[in-house]
């Protein structure tokens, strides 16, 4: 991925409230049924000096998240280090460039740690 800008990390319980009829909130019932699940944003941009080229790096992308994600790919930032991950969701956002041959995607990709 080039020129990412921003990653997010956040992790999130699988709980499951079940309030008491005719009570108040402190008398709540809260099960963890499913653990906890980590969710990591990646934003960034791809850009170059053409359409054809800037579409090869989306494409490039596109073709990871494939539909049939058996196993996990590897996410290697200086700031997450590596990290097992499976792909939830991808956005590409197009824009024009500095010059009139020139094209800027913008990708968010939603990933959820893995084994």
């Amino acid at each position: 991925m080039d020129n990412i800008q921003q990653i997010t990390q956040s992790k999130a319980g699988n709980i499951m409230p079940i309030p008491i009829p005719m009570g108040d909130s402190d008398q709540t019932e809260v099960f963890d049924l499913g653990g906890n699940l980590e969710t990591i944003s990646v934003e960034g941009y791809y850009t170059s000096d053409s359409v054809a080229n800037t579409k090869t790096k989306v494409d490039a992308l596109l073709a990871l998240f494939d539909g049939s994600q058996d196993t996990a790919i590897s996410l290697i930032t200086d700031q997450t280090g590596t990290l097992s991950v499976k792909i939830a969701d991808v956005s590409i956002t197009w824009s024009i460039g500095d010059t009139p041959t020139s094209v800027v995607a913008n990708y968010g990709i939603k990933l959820l740690r893995s084994t």
